[in-house]
């Protein structure tokens, strides 16, 4: 049986969907003991980084890639502080 062609750019159901110093960003992150990753798209630029890694400090709350999502966004969307 073939799948028809659906057209599927409206589709956001898992993804956060949302603005970063004036541009959209669309991310997923996720954890599990042991590491964690976070994959995040700038539309406009046609720019996607995903930063995976492992660490040992999930029941202190320490998710080093959620940590510096913001850091890599500043650099891919060259910020200036």
């Amino acid at each position: 049986m073939t799948r028809p062609h659906l057209k599927e750019d409206e589709y956001g159901l898992g993804w956060m969907i949302g603005e970063y110093k004036g541009h959209q960003v669309i991310s997923h992150g996720g954890l599990d003991p042991g590491f964690n990753a976070t994959f995040a798209m700038i539309p406009e630029q046609s720019t996607a980084f995903l930063f995976a890694c492992n660490y040992t400090g999930f029941d202190e709350g320490i998710f080093p890639a959620f940590m510096l999502q913001n850091g890599i966004l500043d650099t891919l969307l060259e910020v200036e502080e």
